[in-house]
């Protein structure tokens, strides 16, 4: 847990080997967050394509009749 103070290196094993080097990061490749927002508006394009959908249907059964 990391409290934000300073640390103080005199304590450490100074034979200890260095922390490992974090791999650099691609962009696009982390998974973006699962925010309610984005859910949210899938769901409205979900509902606009039903919407869509049953409006063809209804008026090619207007057409039909």
């Amino acid at each position: 847990m990391d409290t934000g103070a300073p640390i103080d290196p005199s304590w450490q094993d100074k034979s200890a080997p260095a922390p490992a080097v974090q791999p650099t990061r691609i962009p696009g490749t982390e998974q973006a967050p699962a925010l309610p927002e984005v859910r949210r508006a899938g769901s409205v394009w979900i509902w606009l394509g039903i919407g869509l959908v049953v409006l063809v249907l209804a008026w090619l059964i207007f057409l039909i009749v």
